[in-house]
């Protein structure tokens, strides 16, 4: 029996999780240009995307495309490690 990836089904790509970061906690959560983006996307099995500099105050758009459960727990983890408490950012 073949196991079909997750992006493959049209109801994972309706309603994104869309959120915004400020631009220093991109930096701290996907590395200086972004570069651990894909070790975080092939972690979560997430497609993430990352549009700096979006809104007039420089905070950064995350749109987040996978199932519920899975943009949850993203959703988490970047809310845990942008935190400015060291507690916060280990349990991310």
């Amino acid at each position: 029996m073949e196991i079909k990836s997750w992006w493959v089904f049209p109801e994972n790509f309706n309603f994104p999780l869309e959120f915004y970061i400020e631009e220093e906690q991109e930096q701290f959560i996907f590395g200086h240009l972004d570069t651990d983006l894909h070790c975080i996307e092939t972690h979560s099995q997430t497609f993430t995307e990352l549009k700096t500099g979006f809104t007039a105050t420089s905070l950064t758009r995350v749109l987040v495309i996978r199932p519920l459960e899975e943009r949850q727990w993203l959703f988490l983890m970047i809310q845990s490690m942008g935190s400015w408490g060291s507690h916060s950012q280990a349990r991310g």
